[in-house]
């Protein structure tokens, strides 16, 4: 898998714009024999309703979609009410759910010598 190299950094994980990229990278990562997420990590935006059924479970970015839709529509309407209006910026919250790909599985315990 032919990666970006910034500096001699390795990147460990990818952060995916969209849920079909962000299937298209785990694609490309499971034909490569890349552990997800032990080797590579993966984090998705815009949180897909099957996000956790995939195995790896993806770890993404939620947006409010209901609200995003909402706000897009009154802004849609105030521009048709008043086109010389000032652009608006608004920002919604979202929400990191983190799910088993970004998260590398844990070595087994080493107990302590001389119990």
């Amino acid at each position: 898998m032919a990666v970006c190299r910034a500096e001699g950094v390795e990147p460990d994980a990818v952060f995916a714009a969209n849920g079909l990229m962000t299937v298209g990278v785990m694609d490309c990562l499971v034909d490569s024999g890349v552990r997800v997420p032990d080797d590579f990590g993966v984090v998705g935006f815009d949180d897909i309703p099957w996000a956790h059924l995939v195995r790896p479970s993806l770890t993404t970015v939620a947006q409010p979609t209901y609200d995003l839709g909402r706000t897009a529509a009154q802004l849609l309407l105030e521009r048709v009410r008043e086109p010389k209006r000032a652009p608006s910026t608004v920002e919604l919250k979202t929400e990191l759910r983190v799910r088993d790909s970004s998260v590398p599985s844990r070595p087994p315990a080493v107990e302590a010598a001389g119990g």
